[in-house]
């Protein structure tokens, strides 16, 4: 119960923490709040946009591009002020209802060039075309005038760049939307603040019907997320390109903002378009909905709108941005779903937000909201969290986490309304933690014990298992099917008779080790050694699916670890070390046998004893490896066997087919896969008792190949049956004793 108590008080604390970070003023705080939000933000608008669920999408936008076509087509950027007037009387032409360009012209065109154009026809050249080739080119290069006479017969709203860190001033910044006299009045607005600005040419400026600025707010991460509507500059508010362009496109006469006083600081509850509310943050801020990836709004190329490719009517009526995607004009921005996005399609976004008055903000009440919501299900959590086990508390996790998530997108997509999310989402991963680590510390040390205890009369792997799994402390065991193994020293009394007791317990210690590593390698457990006998399985405790293979594996690294020895043995005068394998697969109980005096984790069951059959057989048969026909199944297309037998072995009456282990089938010989190819055809006609066949074949055999004891057992058998022919009901089968 103490333990409850402490992890409900450390919860409790959690809660106060968590309301302390949403009510701080600390910046710090605030920042790693906002950090996560981003976060947050990002994967469901990134969610959103894949799945084509944004909101609020208009037909009313279009955007005019300065693309790799247009520069191969037009020419080089930059282009003469000349072809933009032509662009922005040809887009006048379809019909635009407004022209927003968020490229700004903030120098006059050079005119030097046109002042030598125009003395050039002067000098009575009498070539038509030359001519009218200089007269074009005066043209382009007195764009300046043009641009600026364009701009005033159209619904032109031109960009500047301002910037809230920087001291430049270029061009003409036409007067704000907003004068604010009285300088104590400005200071009180939290409305982002400019210091310098990038405006347009002066004759430009004043042409124009409206100004808005395309300045976003980067993140702390780099990233454009959101966008002001309002800046103040000197004694004024500017209003966005992106207002400017809808204020125009819906004949609006009256933008307000409505203001609300916290402190001594005057807080932006929304704006008002004639009588429909954008509802943004305290500073006048968005979030920009995003629509979609670059591309997402209709782009038509600027040099078809030079050429007159447009069909009629196509522009009518739209909100015409004007930019570029191309990178080399640098004009693209990172986004919380591309590193890479047009500036002016951003501006289109806003513009769309605008226009179809579906802008998620954050509402004034959402503080004491998200404190709220902390306090109750942070207390109840706090309560119930240390009455609950392990996988309670990751269901917990499960359930709420996802309850969390569900409910902030929800109220994004549906309502328009967010909230921060960070501060809560981590409030139960904390308390879920605590949990976690409080149950940890306190059990760990009865876990402990449990370990050291059942160490002293089982192997520590089943300790282990014990103390992690307390619910199967039983003798009942399982069954599985597993791979045995068991291998034992040939030769081994004749070897220990030359030994004395250390010297054969260094000889057991300095084979078996780097056997036992190798079964260990390959995902097996050791289940005992008896004298020069070592007993494995593959598939248990743990399961694995590959325990024939990994036991096969095993058992031709294990041969070719012992010839490597021959060299150490040989300096101990010991004659040559060969060990014999044999390799069953089959079901088996597994678990613990024993008293409760001493214990034992091991397999029984008739797949072991046919292993340890095995093992002994394949002396007789003089091979080094012996396995059943369970294990040969589905193994021979990754090792190469050779068929040894039929048999039945003492007390069982169902015949089984033995192989011998060779080698793995990649790394075999051809001459050896010839020898086998022989072998399986004699077997054929000595299956079918074509005895005078099946002897001249197996004879063959035994003379090139004398050192395969197996062929010599089948020439031997068939003399016998030669002379007496076995039964009528003869199926091959050799009874093993």
């Amino acid at each position: 119960m103490l333990q409850k108590l402490y992890a409900i008080f450390l919860g409790l604390i959690v809660v106060g923490l968590s309301v302390w970070m949403v009510a701080t003023p600390n910046k710090i705080v605030h920042q790693w709040i906002r950090g996560v939000d981003n976060f947050i933000y990002d994967q469901r608008l990134i969610s959103l946009i894949a799945h084509k669920s944004p909101k609020g999408k208009t037909t009313a936008i279009a955007i005019l591009d300065i693309d790799n076509k247009s520069l191969v087509e037009q020419g080089a950027w930059p282009w003469p002020r000349a072809k933009f007037a032509e662009l922005i009387n040809n887009l006048h032409e379809q019909g635009a209802s407004v022209i927003a360009s968020t490229i700004v012209f903030s120098e006059k065109s050079d005119t030097t060039a046109t002042e030598y154009l125009k003395k050039l026809p002067s000098k009575n050249i009498e070539d038509a075309e030359l001519v009218t080739a200089l007269d074009r080119l005066i043209y382009l290069h007195e764009g300046d005038e043009l641009l600026a006479e364009a701009a005033a017969k159209s619904n032109v709203i031109l960009g500047v760049i301002f910037d809230q860190s920087a001291n430049y001033f270029k061009g003409l910044l036409p007067p704000p939307e907003i004068e604010i006299a009285n300088a104590a009045d400005l200071d009180k607005l939290v409305i982002p603040t400019m210091t310098a600005y990038l405006a347009n040419y002066p004759e430009l400026s004043l042409a124009a019907k409206q100004t808005g600025f395309v300045t976003g707010i980067v993140d702390n991460d780099g990233i454009i997320r959101r966008a002001p509507l309002l800046a103040t500059y000197k004694n004024g508010i500017y209003f966005s390109l992106a207002l400017q362009a809808v204020r125009n496109y819906q004949h609006i006469t009256s933008v307000a903002a409505e203001f609300v006083s916290i402190g001594n600081k005057q807080v932006i509850n929304k704006i008002t378009l004639d009588k429909k509310n954008i509802y943004t943050d305290a500073s006048g801020t968005i979030i920009i909905p995003y629509q979609g990836y670059a591309k997402f709004f209709p782009y038509y190329s600027a040099t078809d709108v030079l050429n007159h490719r447009i069909p009629p009517n196509t522009l009518k009526g739209k909100i015409i941005f004007i930019g570029t995607s191309l990178p080399g004009l640098s004009d693209l921005r990172p986004t919380p779903f591309e590193s890479l996005f047009p500036n002016v399609e951003i501006q289109a976004n806003i513009a769309n937000a605008l226009l179809g008055n579906f802008i998620p903000h954050t509402p004034s009440w959402s503080k004491g909201a998200e404190i709220g919501l902390i306090i109750l299900f942070g207390v109840l959590l706090a309560i119930v969290l240390p009455f609950m086990r392990a996988v309670s508390l990751a269901i917990t996790l499960i359930v709420v986490i996802p309850f969390l998530i569900y409910a902030h997108f929800w109220l994004w997509s549906t309502k328009g309304l967010i909230f921060s999310f960070s501060i809560p989402l981590l409030t139960v991963l904390l308390l879920v933690t605590i949990n976690l680590i409080s149950g940890f510390l306190f059990e760990s040390r009865r876990l402990d014990f449990l370990f050291k205890t059942f160490s002293k009369y089982v192997p520590p792997e089943y300790a282990k298992k014990i103390s992690e799994h307390q619910d199967h402390l039983g003798f009942e065991g399982e069954a599985r099917t597993v791979t045995i193994l068991f291998t034992d020293i040939r030769h081994f009394t004749n070897i220990a008779e030359n030994l004395d007791d250390m010297e054969l317990k260094n000889f057991l210690n300095q084979l078996f080790t780097p056997l036992t590593e190798i079964i260990l390698k390959h995902k097996g457990t050791i289940d005992k050694y008896v004298g020069d006998m070592i007993m494995a399985y593959w598939g248990a405790p743990g399961e694995d699916p590959l325990h024939k293979q990994h036991a096969l594996e095993s058992a031709l690294a294990m041969q070719e670890k012992t010839h490597s020895l021959q060299a150490k043995f040989k300096q101990l005068n010991l004659p040559v070390v060969r060990i014999g394998i044999g390799i069953n697969t089959g079901e088996v109980n597994i678990g613990e046998i024993g008293t409760d005096i001493r214990r034992s984790y091991t397999v029984i069951g008739d797949a072991v004893n046919l292993a340890s059959r095995l093992e002994e057989l394949s002396k007789k048969y003089r091979v080094k490896a012996i396995v059943g026909e369970n294990t040969y199944a589905d193994s021979d297309n990754l090792f190469l066997f050779r068929f040894l037998d039929r048999i039945t072995v003492k007390g069982k009456r169902k015949p089984i087919n033995i192989y011998e282990l060779i080698c793995q089938k990649d790394q075999a010989a051809e001459a050896l896969i010839e020898e086998l190819k022989k072998h399986e055809e004699a077997l054929d006609y000595y299956y079918t008792q074509e005895w005078e066949v099946a002897f001249s074949l197996f004879s063959k055999l035994v003379e090139h190949y004398p050192h395969v004891k197996v062929y010599s057992i089948f020439l031997s058998r068939i003399r016998e049956y030669l002379v007496s022919p076995p039964p009528e009901n003869w199926d091959g089968t050799f009874v093993a004793m």
